[in-house]
């Protein structure tokens, strides 16, 4: 295959043909897709909306110009800071050719964008503008609201209130803003495969699909993804792509497995025009190809209905090194935030002697095997930078350890057998999940983690480094990987990549690494 990015890979992708997406997208009416019926029916498969109307959407018209993006100005209400979009503001796009990481201010990019003399190929993703006055035209739809973890759990302290930054320009304390991105695509703008940081779900809005080298009449244009499922076998043939050297010369639906009875890989095109919009849900694999020039807004978001793959994905990244500013804001403390309100609901469901959602139970049990272990490495930092893995104690029900030790118990009182079982067994004034004595006569087995915590390296130098995740399909950066084998496209298994033994499969290179067993 040559080069991902250049003419010539994009004249054979465009030759090639795909599984369909029937039965594997959902064509949805915006009135219909709410939380309530992702959470009834699960939030599984890519939704694609052909009008806008019902989602309760809000974004700017179709005659909104990549000129009009630099006139946004105004006063931030949350922090009173002048936050408007500064055409020297300095913005990561893609270089398509190269499929690398290049910086450039923002006007710039705008006047390369519109001119009709191109000489580079350049593709927008990362540009995040909550705490612009251009926020007061999006609002994401109202079912991201419903769904993302940080609309839902986030507490912001009271002396959090501004955030504090630190020096890779990341929040320390402040709420994560990653549920607003515009993304400018010029015409032949190839994404490779990818997914997005912590296993993030994403809403993707066409505005319009043009070609600014000739006209500005909207043209019949359309942005296409090619979509992988993200399951066990599939996540861990990426994992050895995307740390494969020669990577950019290898097609990933070609590692894949073709299913039985089915004449393809599981890979699937699906069209997306102006004025529709998809969702799609976490730790789907995805690529992009831009016909012509296209305007998107976007955004990703968090959901309790799949915390096990998005654990998943966040640890691969972890043993990956891939920088803080690369991944998903504050991941570790939104899911601690997480953590605290799924004790609380599954605790009410045994008093109440109700059946919890089996997603909650898996969450209280994916939660409850990674807390410990994000403790015992984030309470060794310094206060100020612990702050941004870590919430403050005023905003938990519970402390750490008695977060932990409630998550275990539920766990083992739900997962063994159906819930409905045992609640009528359990008693609120005799509780076994009544930590208050056991609290305050003596230490829990948890709270070691609290008071002797082992200095240790979080990250080996054996391990190599790659940028990967940040706005909507970030690129890695290949160059820092060494040679490794051949990738080898056998995988087995049906089950989310989380334990070292998986990881191990699906990164041989990681076998010397001391990081194994410390997440």
């Amino acid at each position: 295959m040559p080069l991902s990015g250049s003419e010539e890979f994009i004249e054979e992708l465009l030759q090639r043909t795909f599984r369909s997406t029937e039965g594997h997208v959902q064509v949805m009416k915006g009135c219909d897709v709410n939380g309530h019926s992702l959470i009834c029916d699960g939030f599984n498969m890519p939704i694609l909306v052909t009008e806008k109307d019902g989602l309760r959407m809000r974004v700017p018209p179709e005659n909104f110009m990549p000129e009009d993006l630099l006139k946004f100005m105004g006063i931030n209400c949350f922090s009173g800071r002048n936050c408007h979009i500064d055409p020297n503001f300095i913005v990561d796009v893609i270089d398509v050719r190269l499929q690398a990481e290049v910086q450039m201010a923002l006007g710039d990019f705008v006047g390369h964008f519109v001119s009709k003399h191109r000489v580079r190929l350049l593709n927008m993703l990362s540009l995040e503008f909550s705490q612009t006055s251009l926020s007061k035209l999006v609002e994401p739809p109202h079912v991201v609201s419903e769904l993302s973890l940080i609309s839902n759990c986030w507490i912001t302290a009271p002396d959090d209130e501004f955030g504090e930054v630190s020096d890779d320009g990341s929040s320390v304390t402040s709420i994560p803003s990653v549920q607003k991105y515009c993304l400018m695509s010029m015409k032949g703008s190839y994404t490779d495969f990818h997914i997005d940081f912590g296993g993030s779900s994403v809403w993707y809005h066409v505005v319009w699909v043009r070609h600014f080298a000739y006209v500005y009449n909207i043209l019949q244009g359309e942005k296409i993804f090619y979509l992988i499922p993200p399951t066990h076998e599939n996540r861990r043939a990426y994992w050895r792509w995307i740390w494969n050297p020669d990577h950019r010369t290898i097609f990933l639906p070609d590692l894949l497995g073709v299913p039985k009875d089915e004449p393809k890989p599981p890979v699937f095109e699906l069209h997306v025009g102006p004025g529709q919009t998809i969702l799609l849900p976490a730790g789907w694999i995805h690529a992009v190809y831009t016909p012509s020039d296209c305007l998107v807004f976007g955004g990703n978001f968090l959901s309790e209905l799949h915390i096990p793959i998005q654990l998943s994905v966040y640890r691969m990244e972890q043993k990956s090194e891939t920088p803080r500013k690369f991944q998903f804001p504050n991941f570790e403390k939104i899911h601690w935030f997480v953590a605290d309100c799924i004790a609380g609901r599954l605790t009410n469901a045994l008093y109440d002697n109700r059946e919890p959602a089996a997603y909650e139970i898996e969450a209280a049990h994916a939660l409850a095997k990674v807390l410990p272990r994000w403790l015992e490495k984030r309470l060794t930092l310094p206060p100020d930078e612990r702050l941004y893995y870590l919430p403050s104690r005023a905003t938990m029900e519970l402390s750490y350890s008695q977060l932990i030790d409630k998550l275990e118990e539920l766990s083992s009182i739900l997962l063994p057998t159906p819930c409905k079982g045992r609640c009528s067994s359990i008693k609120p004034e005799k509780s076994k999940l009544d930590h208050s004595d056991k609290h305050s006569s003596g230490k829990s087995k948890s709270s070691v983690h609290e008071e002797t915590v082992k200095q240790r390296s979080v990250y080996p130098s054996s391990t190599p480094k790659r940028s990967a995740g940040g706005g909507l399909g970030w690129l890695p950066d290949r160059a820092m990987r060494q040679k490794s084998s051949d990738v080898d496209q056998t995988v087995t298994g049906n089950q989310p990549v989380t334990e070292d033994q998986d990881i191990l499969e699906a990164l041989p290179e990681l076998n010397e690494s001391r990081l194994i067993g410390d997440h």
